[in-house]
């Protein structure tokens, strides 16, 4: 998943509709919170990974 696209899309958003500054700043507390919850569920989807064992018992 590409981070920057997600970063991008509210931001043209904000510029589309022309927010004022308190709608902007929760749009951009949201997407926040979004990409920090996304990178932990990625890290810990990594992690479990390296756990699982292939059709073989041996590590990727």
């Amino acid at each position: 998943m590409n981070f920057k696209r997600l970063s991008d899309r509210p931001n043209r958003i904000i510029r589309n509709r022309r927010l004022n500054e308190d709608e902007a700043a929760r749009y951009a507390a949201i997407r926040d919170q979004a990409e920090l919850e996304l990178s932990e569920i990625l890290k810990r989807d990594e992690q479990s990974a390296d756990k699982r064992p292939t059709i073989f018992g041996a590590s990727e």
